[in-house]
């Protein structure tokens, strides 16, 4: 595609503990986000209370245009045009990692963030669904974790990496092989750079949040390369949530651009 996507991991010496997003965590039902109403209903992957249902918790969730998740093939996505650079600032960071009712949330301290073009989008928190929300050229993947990023104007920007379920070793080991127990705090120092797939290839899509209140005008990043985790991190992962991910929805006509 036109122009050069910058691929920069950064270390960030110091950690900033007491900021806002550790001391106020972002609320237990929002896995993608914060706001919206549907925070202060109930919903759930299974039942009565399943995807199928989550317009009657949030109607922007049956009747939005630019829901996610979605299919994304790479032959049919298009490639050049003016998708903005990403960048990636990451660092080692102490955060919390805690259950927050319907996945495995890590909360980040500031100052780390990415840059579409000329916009700085801060690192809010990141999670995990089972089996992966996004499919790639029809196949979906053990799990995948999405990192949540707010804009200056309040948007946000996810980045999703798929998880396989290969080798022996994992860079999320430090997250996936022991899970705090509902109703705690873990306390985790992270890695975040080992966390990205080295490739820097990604699809870019105009989206949604992926659970209530389904939220669109969200920028989604997915990364074409996966992650490897362990079986056993999958398990232990799927012990505590054997399904939490939405079905991928209808495109409506959107464009998916693979940025090199």
């Amino acid at each position: 595609m036109g122009g050069t996507i910058g691929w920069e991991v950064r270390s960030v010496k110091g950690i900033a503990w007491a900021c806002a997003v550790l001391v106020l965590p972002l609320p237990a039902l929002a896995a993608d986000a914060e706001k919206g109403e549907a925070h202060e209903k109930h919903w759930s992957y299974q039942g009565a209370l399943s995807p199928a249902h989550w317009s009657e918790v949030a109607p922007t969730c049956g009747i939005g245009k630019h829901q996610s998740p979605v299919a994304l093939h790479v032959q049919a996505a298009k490639s050049g045009g003016a998708a903005p650079a990403l960048a990636f600032s990451y660092g080692r960071v102490l955060a919390e990692e805690t259950d927050n009712g319907h996945t495995i949330q890590v909360n980040v301290p500031t100052g780390n963030f990415i840059t579409l073009g000329e916009t700085r989008y801060e690192l809010q928190q990141f999670h995990f669904h089972t089996p992966s929300e996004h499919t790639i050229d029809g196949k979906p993947a053990p799990m995948e974790v999405h990192f949540v990023h707010r804009g200056p104007d309040g948007k946000l920007a996810v980045v999703g990496v798929l998880l396989r379920k290969e080798g022996a070793e994992s860079r999320y080991a430090s997250l996936l092989s022991s899970l705090p127990k509902a109703g705690t705090i873990k306390t985790v120092e992270v890695d975040l750079p080992a966390l990205l797939p080295k490739d820097p290839a990604h699809f870019v899509y105009s989206g949604s949040l992926t659970t209530p209140p389904c939220s669109e005008d969200v920028q989604w990043l997915v990364m074409l390369a996966p992650q490897d985790v362990t079986p056993a991190e999958v398990e232990t992962f799927r012990a505590r949530y054997p399904k939490n991910a939405r079905p991928v929805q209808p495109l409506q006509g959107r464009t998916v651009q693979l940025a090199r």
